[in-house]
């Protein structure tokens, strides 16, 4: 009897390693498809674009409204809602033209980081980096969706405090996804084609705005520009530096 259980147990094993090998096969073909890398890039750009568009479209529906001066946030709010300074915040007259916007790009955002790792695959041990920023990018795509849900109208609060966390992914991202590129070893195509100049350039540049967006309290020589132009320099520095990024390796995909 005990030998019949454990030639089940046996059995059992055989077959779970064997689906379990088809299922990772199935998968690695799918991953590395370089169709399915090319769609993830183009959903990036998608991402983008919508982003952008939904700005110019918030900002025309929004009557008397400062680029340089007023927040994102404000562009959605619902609400109208006094924070603890005594500073009054109207309600936006169209607030889910905005919100959707952010909702939709978080959503194109997330198949680009899902394929990222697979464009690191030269790092090999060392491709725990680039899945980390994938991880990282994906956490950030949430908390960009929750900006929108939790407006700072209804749950100003709320509303803080998941801004402050989309700024710490975008930190996060960042500087992991420097920290793949840096460690692409010489041969990799990447590397071979483009200099790490112009990557180095934005990575640092979105790090210190976003650093700066973070911060509760900023020195006085960098108080003299509105925080709020400050928030307006992170989306435009971090997400046309990735479509930069992307543009690049469509071109080696096609090579």
């Amino acid at each position: 009897m005990g030998n019949k259980i454990k030639n089940v147990f046996r059995f059992l094993i055989i077959i779970s390693e064997i689906l379990i090998g088809q299922i990772v096969t199935q998968y690695m073909s799918f991953y590395n498809n370089t169709k399915y890398q090319r769609y993830a890039i183009w959903s990036l750009f998608i991402a983008t674009a919508l982003f952008i568009i939904g700005n110019i479209i918030a900002i025309i529906f929004y009557d008397g409204y400062e680029f340089f001066n007023q927040f994102f946030s404000e562009l959605g709010s619902r609400a109208d809602v006094m924070d603890e300074d005594g500073n009054m915040w109207p309600k936006a007259e169209y607030p889910e033209i905005f919100n959707i916007s952010l909702y939709i790009t978080a959503v194109f955002m997330v198949p680009f980081f899902v394929f990222l790792p697979s464009q690191f695959r030269s790092l090999e041990s060392k491709i725990i980096v680039p899945i980390l920023t994938a991880v990282s990018g994906i956490i950030s795509s949430i908390y960009l969706i929750l900006v929108g849900v939790y407006d700072m109208g209804l749950y100003l609060d709320k509303h803080i405090e998941v801004a402050l966390n989309l700024y710490l992914g975008i930190i996060f991202t960042i500087t992991l996804f420097g920290i793949s590129l840096i460690l692409l070893p010489e041969d990799d195509k990447y590397r071979k084609h483009y200099s790490l100049r112009l990557d180095m350039i934005f990575i640092v540049l979105t790090f210190v705005i976003t650093g700066i967006n973070y911060m509760q309290e900023v020195p006085d020589f960098i108080s003299i520009i509105p925080r709020a132009t400050f928030q307006k320099i992170m989306p435009y520095t971090f997400l046309p530096y990735l479509t930069l990024y992307g543009i690049r390796n469509l071109k080696l995909l096609k090579n």
